[in-house]
């Protein structure tokens, strides 16, 4: 019974946060390119933002972050460093329960392997994220097609679309 409450609780959740964001989008209106990616977080992740800043953030290169009043860049760096803590503590939990009897040398090779970055720049490619990160190159702000050739500039290595699934 109590299971049954708790499905009912989670269900009316769901259904008030899409009333909330259907409402929203009366009376809010957004620029171009935030349609743009509200359109493409919707298709990747299969449901609109509610938040649609802390997406902003996660998609910002710091190459086209603005410096605040206390000198900090806010870019998508501090949401890959949780992300990427976040991602690596889930994939051990799920390998500790699938492989109950194996050693932590074992669990410890698969866990890197799955979090690696060739592995999430695969999937985040294949996901359509790259489509979504704004970024600065020769003066220019731009979107998308950045992870063509893997990087946006030769030294510059920290743009790799499988960080934005850390950042997402």
């Amino acid at each position: 019974m109590l299971l049954i409450k708790r499905l009912f609780i989670y269900d009316l959740s769901v259904f008030f946060r899409s009333l909330v964001n259907r409402l929203m989008t009366l009376f809010v209106h957004y620029e171009e390119r935030d349609k743009r990616l509200i359109r493409a977080i919707k298709t990747i992740v299969g449901t609109r933002p509610f938040n649609l800043e802390i997406y902003r953030l996660a998609t910002k290169h710091i190459s086209v972050a603005k410096e605040t009043n206390n000198g900090i860049k806010e870019s998508n760096e501090r949401l890959e460093f949780l992300g990427d803590a976040i991602l690596g503590s889930v994939v051990a939990e799920y390998l500790f329960k699938k492989y109950p009897y194996k050693d932590e040398g074992f669990l410890t090779d698969i866990r890197s392997r799955i979090v690696s970055r060739e592995s999430l720049n695969k999937l985040a490619r294949k996901i359509g994220i790259s489509t979504i990160i704004e970024y600065e190159r020769n003066g220019r702000q731009l979107f998308s097609q950045i992870y063509q050739w893997g990087y946006v500039g030769s030294s510059d290595r920290s743009c790799v679309p499988g960080q934005r699934i850390w950042s997402l």
